[in-house]
């Protein structure tokens, strides 16, 4: 027995954290190591505490972020997975099923990926509107394809404060949240053009914003979120960054 020890909470760049004792083993590198593509060091938390930063200020030591894993929770997927991210991003989900967009081929891409018997009509109304229709409707009580599927994840009806990512898309293969994490960047993403790398989301939703952050960990990226005020409303903001191969 080793009796009573002082435990750590360790905190990245990205805002999680991690609880360990002073003997607890870390897989590092320096930061020119770390572009000079140096092997890394093994360094125990207490020798991590005592040379924490560079004479500079900033920080010494960095953390390999761990390769996408590959997930599974066996639970249904009723949509495609890149269709669920562009609704998250930019459809309703209230009585009228819509999905609004100025960017043509983003419609055509929901267009592509409903299920077989709905499709897209222009609200004569809302000139960026489109009513997700069904083609044929056998009776009144043949459900709505998109509506059905949306009930069982737990999203139909949601306000833009309440979508999040289901379970079923979270613990699930990477080319799946890939697809979900696409589809709500191709709507609710940003690029800076001036720094090609620099991305971000932009949600009324913490929970959302909260399940992009983690879909980017998964895949073996980073990610922050933080709260920022717009037109005086709280919106939550997720900066990001992925690995090559995950455009």
């Amino acid at each position: 027995p080793q009796g009573l020890r002082d435990t750590w909470r360790v905190v990245f760049s990205d805002g999680t954290s991690a609880e360990c004792d002073d003997e607890h083993l870390w897989l590092v590198k320096t930061s020119c190591g770390w572009h000079r593509g140096d092997r890394p060091h093994v360094k125990t938390t207490r020798e991590l505490r005592n040379d924490l930063t560079k004479k500079n200020g900033y920080s010494k030591w960095y953390i390999p972020v761990a390769a996408a894993a590959e997930l599974e929770c066996g639970e249904e997927r009723p949509l495609d997975p890149y269709l669920l991210g562009l609704l998250l991003g930019d459809g309703s989900f209230r009585a009228n099923l819509r999905f609004t967009s100025a960017d043509e081929q983003i419609v055509e891409a929901v267009s592509e990926t409903l299920p077989p018997d709905c499709h897209l009509k222009r609200d004569p109304s809302r000139p960026y509107d489109y009513l997700i229709r069904r083609r044929f409707r056998t009776n009144q009580y043949d459900p709505h394809p998109v509506a059905s599927a949306l009930k069982r994840l737990g999203l139909r009806g949601a306000l833009s404060r309440d979508k999040h990512v289901p379970r079923a898309y979270l613990i699930a293969p990477s080319k799946v949240r890939h697809a979900v994490l696409q589809g709500l960047l191709d709507t609710d993403g940003t690029l800076d053009a001036k720094r090609g790398s620099n991305v971000t989301f932009l949600s009324a939703s913490k929970q959302l914003a909260t399940d992009v952050q983690w879909l980017v960990g998964s895949l073996g990226g980073g990610a922050r979120l933080r709260p920022v005020k717009k037109a005086g409303k709280v919106y939550f903001l997720v900066s990001l960054r992925l690995p090559n191969e995950y455009p």
